[in-house]
C-alpha cells in the first residue's frame, strides 16, 4: 500500500488527475477497493475507449455501447478498420472504461503529498487544451521529421505518444481526439500509412506554432527541427 500511495502522489505531481482500469489492474483487488474506502481515489466518469492489446498496434479504440438481447448485458464491440490486422470484430469489457480520480486533499493529510503554497495574488493556472494540442503536434512533427527530406511515416503508438510527453492515457485520448476527431489513434495511422500525415501536419501547424512549443519548453529532450 505504501508503494502505491507514493506513485498516486508522484501522478498527482505530474498533474494526473485520474486512472483507468488498466493502470489500477495491476494492484491487488484489495488495494484498489482500500484506497476509494478511504477517499484517496473516487470513482469517476467513464472513459470513452481503451486501449486493444489484441493486436501489436496497440490502438486507441472507442467501442459501440450493446445490449445483448438474451441476458440485457451491457458490452462494447469495435470493429477493427485495418485491413493489415486479422483482428476483426473486437468484444471490450466495459469494466475497461471505467476510471478514478486521484483525491489530492487525501494524499496531503496522510503526508504522501505536500500542499503547494503560491504567493500572495497569485493564482495556479493549468495549461490550456489548446497549448497540449500545440505539444504534441509538436511530438508528431519530431517524429515524423516532418519538413526534411526524408519524412518518416511510421505510425507512433499511443503509448509511445504518452512516454514522450509524460501525459496519462486519457490526456493523450483527449488531446489526440482535438486533433484527428472520432476514433484518433485509428485515423492518425491511415493517415501514416497512406503517406497524408505530412500535409495534415503542415497544414495544422501553418504558423510553426508547434515548433515555437517545443522550442521554449526547457525539459524537452526532443531534436528540434529548423521551421519551414
Amino acid at each position: 500500500m505504501d508503494e502505491v500511495l507514493k506513485e498516486l502522489a508522484r501522478k498527482k505531481q505530474a498533474e494526473v488527475e485520474q486512472l483507468n482500469y488498466d493502470q489500477v489492474g495491476v494492484w491487488p483487488e484489495q488495494v484498489l477497493e482500500e484506497l476509494v474506502t478511504l477517499g484517496v481515489l473516487k470513482p469517476a466518469d467513464n472513459a470513452t475507449g481503451c486501449v486493444c492489446y489484441d493486436c501489436s498496434d496497440q490502438c486507441w479504440i472507442e467501442p459501440d455501447i450493446r445490449m445483448l438481447n438474451d441476458t440485457g448485458e451491457k458490452i462494447g464491440r469495435y470493429i477493427c478498420p485495418f485491413d493489415h490486422c486479422d483482428v476483426g470484430a473486437i468484444t471490450v469489457d466495459l469494466k475497461r472504461l471505467q476510471c478514478w480520480q486521484i483525491n489530492e486533499d487525501k494524499l496531503i493529510q496522510s503526508g504522501y503529498l505536500e500542499k503547494q503554497s503560491y504567493p500572495a495574488g497569485i493564482i495556479r493556472r493549468r495549461k490550456e487544451p489548446s497549448n497540449n494540442k500545440i505539444m504534441l503536434i509538436a511530438c508528431l512533427v519530431e517524429h515524423h521529421r516532418i519538413g526534411t527530406e526524408k519524412p518518416n511515416f511510421d505510425p507512433m503508438d499511443q503509448m509511445s505518444i504518452q512516454k514522450k510527453l509524460g501525459w496519462s492515457q486519457s490526456k493523450t485520448s483527449r488531446t489526440m481526439s482535438l486533433i484527428f476527431g472520432e476514433h484518433p489513434m485509428a485515423k492518425y495511422q491511415n493517415f501514416c500509412r497512406g503517406q497524408l500525415i505530412e500535409g495534415f501536419l503542415k497544414r495544422l501547424d501553418d504558423r510553426n506554432l508547434a515548433y515555437d512549443a517545443i522550442t521554449e519548453d526547457p525539459n524537452s529532450d526532443m531534436e528540434f527541427l529548423s521551421p519551414t
